[in-house]
């Protein structure tokens, strides 16, 4: 009794194994489409899985390559700091001018070569020296006042070096934060800046007026850098001064020395690389300096 119910089992309810048997036996050509079938499978699961690879590894490798460019980038320049007198504008002879002007009324002069000295310097420290060797009966303060008030008045007169508007686009357009930095006052940097319309371009500023110490302490680059948002490593100075070059040094930015000759004989050797036009200079010479 129980084998008969046993068999009627296994009859019922049939193994995989035998209705797979079976099913092979009813229908041979399964033999050969199975096997097909999973191989088909196989392959298409193998090219969704190197799809995926490479789509992967071109995403990897853009970023990579995105990740350098900000990385070089952020290792080497990222702004350009102006001086303004003898570099932007071509300013010395109307210094040179109303300051020997203002000596002569007292009836003392200097020889240009002397007056060179002081190029780069603010007017305050010219006069400074002025009224102690002549002993001049006007105060620092008033000799000072004169001076930006004549310069001033006359900045009309000047004109912007040579090939410089051209520089400072090339190198707005490639995204180089720009600033000028300079000895002057802040009258005279916002009165050049709105004669040659520059503040589209030269974003910030920083005057002799508002540093303690002028060059060649680095306190006005360091400020025109932290103004920028910039670290000093990552800043380049164009200067036409010894002093300037000092500064640009002592802050720890690299320097391009502006040969001016109306700035007198300036010794620039202190100078990453010296240029005696902006014709000289591009974005490519730029990129090669750091």
């Amino acid at each position: 009794m129980k084998a008969a119910v046993s068999y009627a089992a296994a009859v019922a309810t049939p193994s995989v194994v035998n209705v797979e048997q079976s099913m092979v036996h009813r229908n041979p050509i399964l033999t050969r489409r199975a096997p097909l079938r999973l191989t088909s499978l196989a392959l298409r699961e193998l090219f969704r899985l190197i799809v995926n690879r490479l789509i992967e590894n071109i995403r990897i490798f853009c970023y990579d390559k995105i990740m350098h460019r900000s990385n070089t980038r952020s290792g080497k320049l990222k702004a350009i700091i102006f001086d303004m007198d003898g570099v932007i504008i071509d300013s010395m002879p109307l210094h040179h001018q109303i300051e020997r002007e203002m000596l002569r009324e007292y009836g003392y002069d200097i020889s240009e070569e002397e007056h060179n000295t002081f190029a780069g310097n603010t007017d305050y420290y010219m006069w400074s020296v002025m009224k102690e060797r002549f002993n001049l009966e006007a105060s620092v303060d008033e000799l000072t006042a004169i001076k930006k008030e004549l310069f001033v008045e006359n900045l009309d007169k000047v004109k912007l070096l040579d090939n410089f508007y051209d520089f400072m686009l090339a190198v707005y357009n490639e995204k180089y934060l720009l600033a000028m930095a300079s000895s002057n006052t802040r009258k005279a940097i916002d009165k050049v800046m709105d004669i040659f319309s520059l503040s589209k371009y030269i974003k910030v500023s920083v005057s002799g007026e508002e540093v303690e110490k002028g060059k060649p302490n680095p306190e006005i680059f360091l400020k025109a850098a932290k103004k920028l948002g910039v670290e000093p490593k990552n800043c380049l100075i164009i200067e036409d001064t010894f002093v300037g070059i000092q500064a640009a040094k002592a802050a720890g930015m690299k320097c391009i020395g502006f040969k001016n000759p109306n700035s007198g004989d300036q010794d620039l050797s202190g100078a990453y690389l010296v240029v005696e036009s902006f014709k000289e200079l591009s974005v490519d010479t730029i990129k090669e300096l750091l």
